[in-house]
């Protein structure tokens, strides 16, 4: 924004823009400045989870956006020229949405430890956008009052990071004042104009969840064991001959867009994967080979052993069984499923040994392979040769010279870290 000298009054600047930004909402629906509803407060509500991606200016270059006034009767001394055509907006924006967003209850993810760079946004359903369409910025000297005085009118933007669509549009416009010479009252109004998105009853409704959750978010511990029930197979899988078999119980998880893997354990849809794919979620969506996506509930976590289970709806689900006896020696040859580097390349089957076992942080017990792993296969199986399930893949080594470095929590102690009972049906 630049400063020039001119000899144009400015008193009808206010009027003026007031009718500019009311123009400027693009969408069908707006707020009214002078009218403006309340906030819904959605503490106590359950909610999508939803992340903040940023502001966009989209002020045309060389437009007067305000003045600086001064003397008894505010004339306007000198006019104000925007010159940064389209721009994005400082993270300043992105930390004034957070706030307000998670002040009125809302599920946020991002920006949960700027010092140390942790950030859960890409795991969101919901992502949320705004382009400021039109802007006020008129200042007033020590005789005028001296205070800042700031207008925005916000086009708003909901995505659907599982449709990948957007599903909502709506546009707000707010001011705010601040003393002295400031920019600070533009985060203000655009506080404001947010708030006045979040008293729309149709953008609260939209990002409530509609059905009940099945979970125990808070910890991932119910208070009981859970029992998981298989029928017992009539004859052992062989692979690599039975691998159809063990790929129909194999499914890729979009957590946001985030994608990780898991594998269904159950005819009733239990599906066991890491937690760091799912954290913070009580919903993912799950695709089967066939094509298939179906909600998931996350039911149960175990954060700091990276282990969770889902749960499908429905039953008749293709599954596997689990290696729950015994842990493969060194040496036994294994597979590994999943979507390595994200759902273009999912499904894929590589193989490789158990290379060995080793003890990881807090003393948590590895297997460690040879076979090929990628990000997204974080929460696939490892499979033996009779396609029963021995670990589920967490991590593997990345640099320069590192080859065959990948590892994963064996079964017995995911089935322990869950409390989960592992029993056949009658």
């Amino acid at each position: 924004m630049t400063r020039h000298s001119a000899g144009q009054p400015g008193c009808a600047v206010w009027v003026t823009f007031l009718a500019v930004a009311v123009a400027g909402c693009q969408s069908t629906e707006s707020a009214s400045y002078y009218q403006r509803p309340h906030a819904i407060d959605v503490h106590g509500r359950e909610t999508e989870p939803i992340a903040f991606r940023g502001v966009l200016l989209h002020i045309p270059t060389g437009a007067q956006v305000g003045a600086h006034h001064d003397g008894l009767l505010k004339i306007a001394k000198y006019p104000y020229t925007w010159n940064s055509g389209l721009s994005f907006g400082s993270q300043e924006f992105n930390l004034a949405a957070n706030d307000e967003l998670r002040n009125h209850g809302y599920n946020v993810l991002g920006g949960e430890d700027l010092l140390f760079g942790e950030d859960k946004s890409s795991k969101a359903r919901f992502l949320l956008g705004g382009t400021i369409s039109s802007l006020g910025y008129d200042t007033f000297g020590p005789l005028a009052g001296n205070y800042t005085e700031t207008r925005v009118s916000v086009d708003w933007e909901l995505f659907d990071a599982h449709t990948k669509t957007v599903v909502f549009k709506y546009c707000t416009g707010d001011s705010a004042t601040a003393p002295g010479t400031s920019t600070g009252a533009a985060f203000s109004a655009f506080r404001l104009a947010l708030d006045d998105l979040m008293a729309n009853p149709a953008f609260v409704d939209l990002v409530s969840k509609k059905s009940p959750a099945a979970t125990a978010m808070a910890t991932g511990r119910s208070e009981a064991p859970l029992t998981i029930t298989r029928p017992r197979r009539p004859g052992a899988l062989t692979l690599p001959a039975d691998m159809p078999k063990v790929l129909d119980a194999v499914v890729v998880i979009q957590a946001g867009s985030t994608v990780g893997s898991g594998v269904i354990v159950s005819p009733d849809g239990y599906i066991l994967t890491v937690a760091h794919v799912v954290s913070g979620l009580n919903e993912v969506q799950v695709r089967m080979r066939s094509g298939l996506t179906l909600t998931a509930n996350v039911v149960r976590t175990a954060e700091s052993k990276d282990v969770a289970l889902l749960k499908l709806p429905g039953t008749g689900h293709a599954w596997v069984d689990l290696a729950l006896e015994a842990e493969p020696s060194e040496g036994t040859e294994i597979y590994s499923i999943g979507a390595p580097t994200g759902e273009e390349l999912a499904f894929s089957v590589t193989k490789g040994i158990v290379s060995g076992y080793r003890t990881g942080e807090d003393g948590i017990r590895l297997v460690q392979t040879d076979a090929s792993i990628n990000p997204g296969n974080s929460g696939g199986p490892l499979v033996d040769g009779n396609g029963r399930v021995v670990a589920i893949v967490v991590s593997k080594l990345v640099g320069s010279g590192i080859e065959g470095l990948g590892f994963g929590r064996p079964i017995a102690g995911i089935a322990k870290d869950l409390e989960l009972i592992c029993a056949e049906s009658p």
